[in-house]
């Protein structure tokens, strides 16, 4: 993917290009979520509001959406996120 980005930053000088792991965080809060270290998300798939994945699709469960806002919010703003001061409600183990 960062081949990707290179070549496409090559291309285009002075334009911004991210690549933010999404997909990266997906997989570490399944990860948790097996282990049973997201105690406020009772299923893998289901309501957005309590499951990791929302709805048929797959699309982000509110969790999965709140981590991404806040990959995409450190990767463009450059705001390091250990010194972030936001509480989105959820508690891992």
């Amino acid at each position: 993917m960062f081949a990707l980005v290179d070549a496409l930053r090559a291309k285009r000088p002075g334009v911004d290009f991210y690549a933010v792991p999404t997909g990266q965080a997906a997989v570490a809060l399944y990860a948790l979520y097996e282990q049973a270290n997201l105690p406020d998300v009772a299923a893998l798939a289901g309501p957005a509001e309590s499951s990791l994945f929302g709805g048929s699709a797959g699309s982000s469960g509110a969790i999965l959406a709140e981590l991404g806002g806040l990959l995409w919010l450190s990767a463009i703003y450059a705001t390091p996120l250990s010194e972030y001061a936001y509480d989105p409600g959820y508690t891992t183990t």
